[in-house]
């Protein structure tokens, strides 16, 4: 589901045409080419911008709609029957960790298993990286518990 985030942050100026971020070169680049010093001020001062109520879809967006209506057009997951020597279980969740919170949730054999909370003070001041490494560390090691 890239596509759903990069929409979602394309309005944001230090975006490309199909949602990615531009390069810091690309981005200077960009900055460089804007006359209008207040303007220029504003492009530099990202997190003040305000996001519009709508937003024009990306491309990939839209595949991944396409996938994901093809992942779960049948009734219950496909079961495919593999001769192997290991036994895999495959588990199908979301995450997110922001710089206060975390939460995911896996559909498993039980149903749901949904984990929220908050980061220590400790992992807060890690980068927005490592939070987002970490929380799916930390859920599939609790799905394996």
């Amino acid at each position: 589901m890239k596509g759903w985030h990069l929409t979602h942050d394309s309005w944001r100026l230090n975006r490309k045409e199909d949602g990615w971020k531009m390069t810091d070169k690309e981005w200077s680049v960009y900055l460089a080419s804007i006359s209008d010093e207040e303007l220029k001020t504003a492009a530099r001062d990202l997190k003040s911008a305000k996001p519009p109520s709508r937003v024009i879809a990306v491309l990939i967006f839209q595949q991944d709609l396409q996938a994901m209506k093809h992942f779960f057009s049948g009734k219950k997951p496909t079961e495919v029957l593999v001769w192997n020597r290991k036994v895999v279980q495959i588990i199908f969740g979301f995450g997110d960790a922001s710089g206060e919170g975390f939460g995911d949730v896996f559909l498993n054999r039980d149903g749901l298993s949904i984990h929220v909370g908050v980061w220590n003070y400790t992992t807060r001041d890690e980068s927005s990286n490592f939070r987002e490494f970490r929380n799916p560390l930390e859920a599939l090691k609790k799905e394996g518990e």
